[in-house]
């Protein structure tokens, strides 16, 4: 082997390894967005009770429904539907916004990822839509799809929204629940009765 093929050899091991540390890095931020907001009640109180509370309550009131499970699954799957496509839509205005480069860079290595996962969750609550609306007897293929649907909608909601400030902050300080009794405010008081 002469000097021209060991050159070759090491041009491909270069670019093995950043083919390599690309599906690292990837992997890394997609295992940092699922663990990291854990760690903040906050974000997991908002997840529990607006997005799965407040956001699933179509699935909710059939689940409380008895002999209802048709039209569970199918609640199911639109909940999942529309937490995939809120969650697309904020993948896709998100690289507009004024952000940092690496976050930028970021953005951009997860787009495919992301749009994978919302066409996955599509399909599967397409399809569950289809056999609980037009084949109840198939009941238990719909809810596999359904519940499918469900998974991947939540996670990608969970992995998009894992880096949004609003969901890390308390909603209300301690200290400004009263307001700033040591502010003057101006303004005109006529009309008013003070007591």
């Amino acid at each position: 082997m002469g000097k021209d093929s060991n050159d070759k050899i090491e041009i491909i091991c270069k670019k093995m390894n950043l083919f390599f540390k690309l599906w690292i890095d990837l992997f890394k931020e997609l295992a940092n967005r699922l663990i990291d907001p854990v760690q903040s009640p906050n974000f997991i109180l908002y997840f529990i009770v607006i997005v799965i509370g407040v956001g699933g309550i179509g699935p909710w009131i059939n689940l409380a429904k008895k002999n209802n499970l048709p039209e569970f699954y199918y609640s199911v799957a639109t909940f999942a539907l529309t937490l995939a496509s809120a969650s697309f839509a904020d993948v896709v205005l998100y690289r507009n916004r004024n952000n940092s480069i690496d976050e930028n860079k970021n953005y951009d290595m997860l787009t495919f990822p992301y749009t994978c996962i919302f066409f996955i969750t599509a399909a599967s609550a397409v399809f569950s839509l289809i056999i609980c609306g037009f084949f109840p007897e198939n009941l238990a293929t719909g809810a596999n799809f359904s519940l499918v649907s469900l998974f991947f909608g939540i996670f990608l909601w969970w992995q998009v929204n894992s880096r949004n400030p609003q969901l890390y902050k308390a909603p209300l300080e301690a200290e400004n629940a009263l307001g700033d009794d040591t502010q003057i405010h101006r303004g005109d008081t006529a009309g008013y009765k003070i007591n």
